[in-house]
């Protein structure tokens, strides 16, 4: 039977799954078998015919910026590996085309390192996708938690400034995780272990997706998450929730003892300063 408490959750997560941007999934299938890819700023572009070039032009050179400062802020290794876009004209033509098993707006192939996009997506939805791209670029296969959590955390934040933690500008999560946190919150205990372990369905189909991203705002908050993702890049084999500890399982539950109690707590809107 399930909890009282717990109903609200289960409505938000799958209400999550289905209007945030999917992370990473493998397919390589390009809708339009005619069309030419080109390069473009970094990017390996297939567009679907028709579209307005100066159209495209100015979408390519955003994400471009886009991918610039996130890169600079958490990926420098990627600087000069190309991201592939399949970019479609319309929600409805990708919703057509893509075959992607959620009602999304954009996902992130994997096997192929290639986002597939609508032209006229939101900014936080081409942030979201290019930080699962920049990731995968410095360690394939990194655990969903990482990539969900930076993917959130990068989506409405302005990341411009020095690589000194004194300047480093606030960033805040966005709204759509507001009312997830409220009712996360409750909760009896959280479990934010298993976000470490979680696998693809796991993440996209319970709390752990919210934890995640929460979870990562503390690490920056910390001071911690800058300079994990630095070795993490560093140390081929390395896992990022051991990293962050000094392999120390007792400082992790220490660690995840002090999120538990700080996401009880916090505004789920705050800006929130760190590196």
């Amino acid at each position: 039977m399930v909890r009282k408490a717990t109903r609200p959750l289960v409505f938000l997560f799958t209400l999550l799954a289905l209007l945030v941007f999917s992370g990473c999934r493998s397919s390589n299938r390009i809708p339009w078998p005619a069309a030419t890819e080109r390069t473009y700023r970094g990017f390996r572009v297939v567009e679907e015919p028709g579209l307005s070039p100066q159209t495209v032009q100015d979408t390519l050179d955003r994400a471009a910026d886009w991918r610039t400062e996130i890169e600079a802020a958490f990926f420098p290794a990627a600087a000069g590996h190309t991201i592939g876009l399949v970019i479609y004209a319309t929600a409805q033509s990708y919703r057509s085309n893509a075959h992607f098993h959620l009602d999304t707006l954009a996902h992130y192939e994997r096997a192929e390192n290639r986002i597939h996009i609508t032209l006229k997506a939101p900014s936080g939805t081409w942030r979201h996708e290019l930080a699962h791209a920049l990731l995968e670029q410095v360690r394939a296969n990194s655990p969903y938690w990482l990539h969900e959590g930076l993917a959130f955390l990068v989506m409405e934040s302005d990341l411009r400034g020095s690589l000194a933690c004194s300047s480093r500008p606030v960033v805040r999560l966005p709204a759509m995780l507001y009312p997830g946190l409220s009712a996360l919150r409750a909760r009896e205990q959280l479990n934010t272990t298993a976000i470490f372990d979680a696998d693809q369905q796991t993440i996209y189909g319970s709390e752990a997706l919210l934890v995640s991203a929460y979870f990562t705002l503390f690490l920056w908050k910390r001071q911690l998450l800058g300079d994990t993702l630095r070795r993490y890049q560093q140390e081929p084999g390395s896992s990022f929730d051991m990293l962050m500890v000094g392999s120390n399982l007792t400082a992790r539950a220490a660690l995840i003892a002090d999120f538990e109690a700080w996401v009880r707590a916090t505004d789920p809107a705050a800006a929130v300063p760190g590196c």
